[in-house]
């Protein structure tokens, strides 16, 4: 079922802009299909891409100790897990988890920031025991 880009702008977290551009000009990573004339996007492409962005968390976590979570294989200091700015896609595949996603979704966004050691008051807006739970609507 096509959707509309708008729609996917705010399940992914990016802007209508954002959408377009991975439409046009990054190989068919969002497949765009004409119903009635308007442009929408396929369900199809877009679940392509929340599985693509599930698939670069999960690399995250299995990173060895000493290189960048990111992906980028740099090696990093003791103790830490990124190099400075390498957290920013990350941080916000798991904002988009909590705003768009399914309860179980954001469940596991909580669960992966824990593990990345990424703050959730940074990450969500609430302290960790603050009583705050993002289950809440």
């Amino acid at each position: 079922m096509p959707i509309s880009k708008s729609v996917v702008a705010r399940r992914l977290g990016i802007s209508s802009q954002a959408v377009n551009e991975l439409v046009k000009y990054k190989h068919g990573i969002l497949e765009e299909v004409k119903v009635g004339g308007k442009a929408l996007v396929s369900e199809a492409s877009v679940l392509r891409e929340i599985a693509h962005r599930m698939q670069y968390v999960a690399n995250s976590i299995e990173a060895s100790d000493d290189k960048c979570r990111c992906g980028c294989e740099e090696t990093v200091n003791e103790g830490k897990s990124y190099i400075q700015g390498h957290d920013r896609r990350i941080r916000s595949y798991l904002q988009t988890m909590v705003r768009g996603g399914a309860l179980l979704e954001r469940d596991i966004a909580v669960g992966l920031a824990r593990t990345l050691s990424i703050s959730l008051e940074d990450l969500f807006g609430f302290e960790e025991g603050s009583g705050d739970n993002v289950n809440n609507d």
